[in-house]
């Protein structure tokens, strides 16, 4: 039986288009960069075992470390130390959810398994970024899942060789867990609401959605500040645009916002917060610190856009433009969405500048 002409003729448009896309090379790349990051990370699970308790640890376990011992209960172990968090946010410091999780963490491996603090910290790095590539690469964007892991991966990498202390970033638990693993929470959280901003899909995944942006919101507001200011600005232009383009989450966006706020000053007027600026001396002023913001990160990014980083932008212009080409949604305001972008990373620096007048030490950086 014979075949239509126009059908042969749609099948070959489909075969040629297949042979474009080759779905193979793709494959082949996506499994050379999974090489390349196990090479990566194997070094650093295996260094991490040589990590050892030091400086603020000890005094820590003193405070939190008995219960486990006493009881070897998790539910009482995980009350006991919320209630320290929260002495502690009212002597030290706000930080009630990422002191929290440090306390437990320490608590349950830092004498036995202090490498759990790496493992930890890794884990985070990687899983927020993948999560990030799903989201918004996929998800959002319309990105094909094996293009949207590959462009992710570079990144990861750098993140992983590149940080501006190692031992700080990844061997230090308490460095890990408050800083490290609060970058991820941010990350996460980021993919989240631009997910969100842009969602049209069941309600029963929305649920979840929506669940988990709230619960990220009340962890990040409870984390440092280097990654805790930051969302505010990004989350108060999604609500502003939501608004404009008349988006269907647009207010459950605005609740989100108002949750980050209230966990964010609860944990920037603590009153510990106010003993530990009163020990480190005087600060700047906020308008100071803010423009000094400006200024800071100019030079963080001239200091750090060196080989490897210009080499991973310009390999990635390429799958960039052809995962441009199935868009679900239009980059109108590019100009735009940069000039935010710079100064929502500018106002990482503006914590440490106003109440130190320094950037802050290696694992601020």
């Amino acid at each position: 039986m014979a075949v239509p002409k126009r059908k042969i003729r749609k099948n070959k448009i489909y075969n040629s288009e297949e042979k474009k896309e080759n779905p193979i090379w793709d494959a082949l790349i996506l499994l050379g960069l999974l090489f390349t990051l196990t090479v990566i990370l194997i070094p650093i699970i295996l260094i991490a075992k040589y990590s050892f308790m030091s400086a603020d640890d000890f005094s820590y376990m003193y405070q939190v470390g008995g219960i486990w011992k006493a009881s070897h209960s998790v539910f009482k172990t995980l009350i006991f130390e919320a209630k320290q968090s929260i002495e502690t946010w009212k002597t030290w410091q706000g930080l009630y959810f990422a002191d929290w999780l440090y306390f437990v963490v320490l608590t349950f491996f830092g004498e036995k398994a202090y490498f759990m603090g790496t493992y930890i910290s890794v884990a985070s790095i990687v899983i927020s970024n993948l999560l990030f590539a799903i989201f918004v690469f996929r998800k959002t964007q319309g990105a094909d899942l094996s293009k949207s892991i590959i462009a992710i991966l570079p990144v990861m990498m750098l993140q992983l060789l590149l940080p501006t202390s190692g031992m700080e970033a990844y061997f230090w638990m308490i460095s890990a867990i408050l800083y490290t693993f609060s970058f991820s929470m941010m990350i996460t959280l980021l993919a989240l609401v631009i997910y969100l901003f842009n969602y049209d899909g069941s309600k029963g995944d929305l649920d979840i959605l929506k669940i988990s942006c709230f619960l990220l919101a009340f962890a990040l507001g409870g984390s440092n500040y280097v990654t805790g200011l930051p969302m505010i600005p990004i989350l108060l232009i999604l609500c502003v645009f939501s608004y404009i383009f008349k988006k269907r989450n647009s207010g459950w966006l605005l609740l989100i916002l108002l949750v980050y706020i209230g966990c964010f000053l609860l944990n920037v007027l603590s009153p510990g917060a106010g003993v530990r600026q009163a020990s480190a001396g005087d600060g700047d002023s906020a308008v100071h610190a803010i423009l000094m913001s400006f200024v800071e990160v100019l030079k963080y990014i001239k200091m750090w856009t060196n080989l490897p980083v210009i080499l991973v932008n310009l390999a990635l212009i390429p799958l960039f433009w052809e995962m441009n080409k199935k868009r679900k949604i239009e980059f109108k305001l590019p100009i735009l969405v940069t000039v935010f972008s710079f100064c929502a990373f500018a106002s990482m620096f503006t914590p440490n500048l106003y109440a130190l007048k320094i950037i802050g030490m290696y694992r601020v950086q």
